[in-house]
């Protein structure tokens, strides 16, 4: 993207642990600095950070990694570590469980989650963290096997090791391996969630299920 232009946290589909990097923004300081003439500049102390970050209006919270290569705006609260370290991914599978969204309900009914919101919530951290590593590393495949990632190369069915007898074989092959991940992915999700719905005492009023259509 060169000097000029960044990768930029704008809101978007619902994701969760990594995603929605599609928009850019001019960030050379001439930029920056009519940003900060009307009021919209982000502090400087949290430019090239990962942080943790979501859509500020939705109906089902996703949130996910941002990484330092991108900025954030306000239509995508972000969270950063107090001490300048990489964000905490067992904080990142707390607030992608389904106690954090009930606690988040609880705390504001409405449709926007405000940073404010997120930081009063009672942070439980996921023990197995290789599994979180795991929700983010499908979720960023997922992202950029299509054309408007920035980070895409190549479609899945024309790379050599996808490649088949026929192309309806390929497919076939290519569908199967994404039911696969989805599946993987949702029974990580489900585990995640009956750690925290446990850990919270929330077994009588939440379910640990992840409905398909819920699966980024």
């Amino acid at each position: 993207l060169g000097q000029k232009w960044c990768l930029y946290e704008k809101g978007g589909d619902f994701r969760r642990w990594y995603g929605n990097k599609l928009h850019v923004v001019n960030w050379s300081p001439d930029a920056r600095q009519n940003y900060a003439s009307h009021g919209g500049l982000t502090q400087q102390k949290f430019w090239k950070r990962q942080g943790i970050t979501w859509n500020a209006i939705a109906l089902v919270y996703g949130f996910r990694l941002k990484t330092d290569d991108s900025e954030f705006s306000s239509v995508s609260p972000t969270l950063f570590m107090n001490d300048g370290s990489d964000p905490d991914m067992g904080v990142l599978a707390f607030l992608n469980s389904k106690a954090c969204g009930w606690l988040m309900n609880v705390l504001n009914p409405g449709l926007h989650a405000l940073p404010g919101d997120v930081v009063k919530l009672p942070l439980k951290n996921f023990k197995n963290l290789e599994k979180i590593e795991r929700c983010i590393e499908i979720a960023r495949y997922d992202l950029n096997a299509y054309e408007h990632s920035h980070d895409f190369q190549v479609n899945e069915l024309c790379k050599s090791e996808n490649l088949m007898s026929s192309l309806d074989a390929t497919y076939f092959m290519w569908m199967t391996k994404q039911d696969n991940l989805m599946y993987e992915l949702q029974e990580i999700e489900q585990e995640n969630n009956k750690f925290f719905i446990v850990e919270l005492g929330l077994a009588s009023v939440i379910t640990t299920d992840v409905p398909v259509n819920q699966i980024t």
